[in-house]
């Protein structure tokens, strides 16, 4: 947390988090998405927390490994370009450097 910070500005909810990961376990059961998907149910609560505790916000750096989607949309990169990166099989190397989103 940067000095002087004291907001979240996280607008993701668990629910928007969740029906997202649905949307796209449904689309790769359609066999549209040719690459690997690894989705991660039941930790929104607690990414939601660390976002709001730490004030994670627009100039701060996110790093994740191959399951971020989930921190690239509390970071803010918008819904549709997470979905189509992962429909282009970028799912397990989602980077979004205009938004500071960075994956190993």
């Amino acid at each position: 947390m940067m000095p002087g910070k004291s907001t979240s500005l996280v607008t993701v909810s668990k629910e928007d988090l969740v029906n997202f990961e649905k949307e796209i376990a449904d689309i790769f059961a359609t066999g549209s998405i040719r690459a690997p998907v690894h989705l991660r149910a039941g930790r929104e609560e607690a990414l939601i927390k660390i976002f709001q505790e730490n004030a994670i916000g627009p100039e701060d750096f996110v790093f994740g490994h191959w399951d971020s989607h989930e921190l690239a949309l509390l970071k803010g990169v918008p819904r549709v370009e997470v979905k189509q990166a992962i429909i282009d099989g970028k799912s397990i190397s989602l980077c979004f450097p205009e938004h500071h989103v960075f994956c190993t």
